[in-house]
């Protein structure tokens, strides 16, 4: 268990990475077999007179969609797996200070820092962050993907996010698994604001923006509280 939780990239090849790919290849694969009975319906008629060639041709379909299907989820979990998408949003706000008029939050999650998520893809998430020139950044967790080994390691990642005003984060799920007090503890030693059920004012110019911060995740039911109550205790902003 202390194994696999801190990390051994030899676990993680031979148990934990080939798990999820199969997860991941079933659950892409049920929409195309289900594709496949449909058209079983009406080609069956067809070939109704032809039984030898109906079964040449039903194997020859499932063989190409069973290849299909393998080409496409290895594909796409290795574009997911080395690229990092952006996704922009434009988020009009009534009676906005002038100030704030193009104020640029970058909003991150999911670093997963483990033994398979090295250096350079997570000086890749940075550079990608960086080269947006936020105003504020907010990352909503999920620092490390479990145990405790490479909390250092994502934590110094997080302290080369550059932005105006910092960077400000909230625990997530594996955060919460691994160590919410040691994760926090590592974030704020490398400049990082951590909000555990509490806010956080940034001030530019003459405007103030409260930023909140809920833990709520499945994990840790016994301590959420609600969205309003937190809302209650935001201060003036």
């Amino acid at each position: 268990q202390d194994e696999i939780s801190d990390g051994d990239p030899w676990t993680y090849l031979s148990l934990v990475y080939p798990y999820w790919t199969l997860i991941l290849v079933v659950a892409q694969f049920v929409p195309i077999i289900l594709l496949n009975d449909m058209l079983k319906l009406p080609l069956r008629r067809i070939f109704k007179r032809n039984r030898e060639r109906w079964l040449k041709t039903e194997s020859y379909g499932i063989i190409g969609l069973v290849v299909f299907g393998t080409l496409y989820v290895g594909s796409t979990m290795y574009r997911d797996t080395n690229t990092v998408q952006i996704s922009k949003m434009l988020l009009p706000v009534s009676e906005l200070p002038t100030t704030l008029d193009g104020f640029r939050i970058a909003h991150i999650s999911d670093l997963q820092a483990d033994p398979l998520t090295t250096d350079e893809n997570m000086q890749r998430y940075v550079d990608t962050i960086n080269g947006l020139k936020p105003d504020l950044v907010v990352f909503t967790g999920d620092l490390v993907t479990r145990g405790t080994e490479y909390i250092d390691a994502g934590a110094r990642m997080m302290g080369r996010i550059k932005a105006r005003h910092g960077v400000i984060a909230c625990m997530g799920d594996h955060d919460v698994w691994s160590s919410s007090e040691l994760i926090a503890i590592a974030l704020r030693r490398n400049g990082v604001v951590v909000l555990e059920n509490g806010h956080h004012v940034v001030i530019q110019d003459s405007a103030r923006i409260a930023v909140s911060g809920l833990t709520s995740t499945y994990s840790r039911r016994s301590s959420r509280i609600s969205t309003d109550d937190l809302a209650a205790s935001r201060p003036p902003a």
